[in-house]
């Protein structure tokens, strides 16, 4: 076979204008964004989170069983109060990063020990889902593990799609989430 008779592959990849992408992306959120409230920032609701806490938390009779909401909740103030993430924690949020990346579902109860779900309970409630979102992009900020950035905006995604704009506006998580995730993406750009 002669040189001139070899079939050339070529594996390179159009290039890609991350830029581009990235303008795109921002204003995406954007129109999310500005439907706000006025004079909200990150920084007013990280600062209410007991008081969230306490609204949005759900009593718990069965000692077999878990909220997950309540476990976010938890995470989120042992994170703020130490400065990092417990072994327990990390465990919980990796299961529930696997369930939404496998099944675009989070419930809202779990069995503990084999946390296997409940039936007959809610699934991806606006709240959990963004607690959930933020969560994983604290762990994004703190580890570098794109994994948690990635599923925390897929999270997002899933709530702009899935939810109605009032829905996304009536909630102090989402805000959180949204106006967190601005931040974030804003920082990550620059750090690489």
């Amino acid at each position: 076979m002669k040189k001139s008779d070899k079939k050339v592959r070529n594996y390179s990849y159009n290039q890609v204008d991350i830029n581009k992408g990235m303008d795109n992306f921002k204003k995406d959120r954007q129109k999310i964004i500005r439907n706000f409230p006025k004079n909200c920032s990150e920084n007013y609701y990280l600062n209410n989170l007991d008081s969230l806490k306490k609204e949005f938390f759900i009593k718990n009779i069965n000692k077999k069983q878990f909220f997950t909401i309540n476990e976010l909740f938890k995470i989120i103030s042992y994170k703020k109060k130490y400065k990092t993430f417990k072994k327990s924690d990390n465990k919980l949020i990796n299961f529930l990063q696997k369930k939404f990346e496998t099944k675009r579902k989070i419930d809202e109860v779990y069995v503990k020990e084999i946390k296997r779900k409940i039936t007959n309970v809610k699934q991806n409630r606006i709240d959990t889902l963004s607690l959930l979102s933020y969560i994983l992009m604290l762990k994004f900020d703190f580890e570098k593990n794109f994994s948690y950035l990635s599923t925390s905006l897929k999270i997002s995604d899933f709530i702009g799609d899935n939810f109605k704009k009032d829905q996304i506006n009536a909630s102090p998580l989402a805000i959180l989430m949204y106006l967190s995730e601005s931040r974030l993406i804003e920082k990550t750009l620059k750090d690489f």
